[in-house]
């Protein structure tokens, strides 16, 4: 069995039910395990051993992270992950027991959890305990929690912590709740795209969520991103905002000004006619001064204006447009 596993199915019974045998089986081959006694397949300790020990010899790769990344209408987790063989043939009843899952989580690799939390029991999947190891090592065992704890909050919270595209499994009483929404967005920004459209149309709401995350606002409805006053609030928060306000308001003189002054690379969303302003472009430079990139070639030909943004940011200079600027002694010095 050290040189092949699977021959402990050619044992005789007696062997196939001493520990040491099996655990060399084990080490050598995970599917070993489906050749063991019914009382090994059963004891706790013993698989949990064979796991570990598998896992010891590198039989399965751990991940290299917890990045999640939704594609073609799927969670994927980033890194490559296998499931301990030894578990595929160890007894049914161990997938209800909290003393074997909770162990077996701290052993396994973030994929491996999402399987293994797979075939936990309906039990299981309602054991809190149980339920938040799982997803605090992998956000994904979310979606086979029961119905009941998709609806708690710290065990939301734990899985959007990972990524808020994990949202979706999340129970439409969470996704309505404007303080647990909020505390989603604070994790992910991306949490927004599964609040209900009540909170998504709220000026309040979507006002706190933006001063957390300026991308708040591509999920917030259109009437908000159309809204005079609500954008200007938003802009006034974080600059980067005006990215999502309409095309109307992109264009508003008012709007884009207190954009660009709270943070002068807003100036890239403005309207091509704004971007031709020499007060808003001032503006823009003199808090950031490579926004002087999103001016007109005009304004990036003048000689103030590439001044005011070199003091800010000497690397500005790169985005004048006049040769003679950039040949200029007291520009450049």
């Amino acid at each position: 069995v050290q040189q092949n596993g699977e021959a402990l199915g050619y044992a005789l019974q007696e062997l196939r039910s001493e520990r040491e045998v099996v655990l060399a089986a084990v080490q050598q081959s995970g599917r070993a395990l489906g050749y063991a006694s019914a009382e090994l397949r059963a004891d706790r300790e013993f698989v949990l051993a064979a796991v570990q020990q598998q896992r010891t010899r590198g039989r399965e790769p751990s991940s290299s992270g917890r990045h999640l990344s939704f594609q073609g209408g799927q969670y994927h987790l980033g890194a490559r992950d296998s499931f301990p063989g030894a578990l595929r043939y160890s007894s049914q009843h161990l997938f209800g027991d909290r003393d074997f899952l909770l162990p077996l989580f701290q052993t396994l690799s973030d994929k491996g959890v999402g399987k293994a939390f797979k075939l936990a029991s309906a039990a299981m999947r309602a054991d809190k305990g149980v339920v938040l190891a799982a997803v605090e090592k992998n956000g994904l065992a979310l979606e086979h929690a029961s119905e009941e704890l998709r609806a708690d909050r710290e065990v939301v919270l734990a899985a959007v912590q990972q990524s808020g595209w994990l949202l979706h499994h999340a129970s439409q009483e969470l996704r309505a709740d404007r303080e647990f929404m909020l505390a989603a967005v604070q994790q992910d920004g991306d949490a927004l795209e599964f609040a209900s459209k009540e909170l998504r149309a709220d000026r309040e709401f979507m006002l706190a969520a933006v001063q957390q995350n300026s991308c708040a606002l591509v999920y917030a409805s259109e009437q908000l991103q159309a809204d005079r006053e609500f954008m200007m609030a938003a802009v006034q928060q974080r600059g980067l905002a005006l990215r999502y306000a309409s095309e109307e308001l992109r264009a508003d003189r008012e709007v884009v000004l207190a954009a660009v002054k709270q943070n002068g690379y807003a100036l890239q969303y403005a309207s091509m006619e704004l971007r031709a302003d020499r007060e808003i472009v001032l503006a823009a430079v003199q808090q950031s001064g490579v926004a002087l990139e999103y001016a007109s070639q005009e304004l990036r030909s003048e000689r103030e204006i590439v001044l005011a943004a070199m003091e800010q940011n000497g690397e500005a200079l790169r985005y004048g447009s006049a040769d003679e600027l950039k040949a200029d002694r007291e520009v450049v010095l």
